[in-house]
């Protein structure tokens, strides 16, 4: 009697077992399998597409900021540069892209050292790759004149004017030849010495802007920024302790003017 009793129910619960095993195997199969396939789908819709897969690393606007100490940010109490500044600015009204700012600027340099320097390879391939330029360049070639103080220094103006406009049309030329389609900001010149240097003085501060935007603004990939106006009723509040360059609030508002008339470009 057990015996009968017994044996049914051990046949019973054994193919009960072997039933559960057999239906865990094929779920675990069909978990792997189906793990494999969405690992694998991203791969077989690249090999489908035959294109391939930009990472965000990759896909970015480069700015590249070439000239003198202007560029490069002397004067900042926090060390942001002209473009840092400028990207702020873009990626308060979208971040859609991201942004590689490139300072190669020189303090110091004027025009025609920037005429040796672009033929530097290094330099070449830095232009080649830009889609935003920043150029701030003739400071430094007017400083000599703007601190003279004899009419020595005005006699070797038209001098030292007609060298520059040569030596910024050599740029300008470079930079066209080497990347037709990148967009170049020129950032003018401003007078940190007010009205203490003479009325003469500051008429040729007008001209050399006049003629340094008529060379810089002629293509369509061109701007002009002016920033006399700008500094001439904020020399105390704009202008660093060397009372030459621009303090933090004086690069703010330069990189405002920039955004204002440049935009965000892209």
């Amino acid at each position: 009697m057990f015996k009968r009793v017994v044996w049914p129910v051990l046949f019973t619960i054994s193919l009960v077992l072997i039933v559960v095993f057999i239906g865990g195997l094929v779920a675990s199969l069909v978990i792997t399998s189906t793990e494999a396939r969405i690992n694998e789908t991203p791969r077989q819709e690249k090999q489908q597409t035959g294109k391939p897969v930009v990472t965000q690393e990759d896909d970015y606007f480069e700015l590249l900021l070439i000239g003198d100490s202007m560029a490069t940010g002397i004067g900042d109490e926090f060390g942001r540069n002209l473009g840092e500044r400028y990207v702020e600015l873009v990626k308060k009204e979208t971040d859609v892209i991201e942004w590689k700012v490139v300072n190669l600027s020189v303090p110091g340099s004027q025009t025609d050292d920037w005429v040796r320097l672009l033929q530097d390879d290094f330099y070449v391939d830095a232009l080649r790759t830009a889609d935003l330029i920043f150029l701030s360049i003739g400071g430094n070639n007017l400083k000599e004149i703007y601190q003279a103080t004899s009419i020595a220094g005005l006699v070797e103006y038209e001098e030292a004017l007609n060298q520059y406009l040569s030596d910024l049309q050599t740029i300008m030329n470079s930079i066209n030849e080497l990347n037709p389609d990148t967009q170049v900001v020129f950032i003018g010149l401003y007078n940190p010495y007010g009205a203490s240097i003479g009325e003469q003085k500051i008429q040729l501060l007008f001209e050399w802007n006049h003629k340094t935007q008529l060379r810089t603004d002629d293509k369509p990939n061109q701007v002009y920024v002016p920033l006399y106006d700008l500094f001439k009723y904020h020399q105390d509040t704009y202008l660093f302790l060397d009372d030459f360059h621009p303090n933090e609030d004086g690069y703010d508002a330069i990189a405002n003017r920039i955004y204002e008339v440049v935009g965000k470009m892209k």
